[in-house]
């Protein structure tokens, strides 16, 4: 080994520590950012049905909504909260989750390809 050989291995540890350092910080504060989403998601899925028990009460003692009323407000929360939720944080990403799939194809005279 020369001592072009040894200072090339140095400088990539250097450059594979580096990454693995910066990699590592990047993910541990997009983990801290997912578990708040997931607790401000909890907590208000945990404050919507006191909210909705609440309206109903005043509803039912002034007389001013049915049952029927009552009970559609409550399915409303549950309706909102799944649609908060999504797979991928990019819109469109998200549109290409939910869409039905389909088929494109390639083909020439010698071969067909479907993807």
């Amino acid at each position: 080994m020369d001592k072009n050989s040894i200072i090339g291995f140095v400088l990539i540890g250097l450059i594979l520590a580096g990454f693995t350092f910066f990699e590592s910080g990047r993910a541990r504060k997009q983990a801290e950012l997912q578990q708040a989403q997931q607790d401000s998601l909890l907590l208000a899925r945990a404050s919507a049905p006191d909210s909705v028990a609440a309206d109903a009460a005043s509803f039912t003692a002034a007389g001013a909504a049915s049952s029927a009323q009552i009970a559609s407000g409550a399915d409303e929360p549950a309706a909102s909260g799944a649609a908060v939720q999504s797979v991928y944080r990019d819109s469109l990403l998200e549109a290409a989750h939910i869409a039905e799939p389909v088929t494109a194809v390639l083909e020439n005279e010698l071969v067909r390809i479907e993807f």
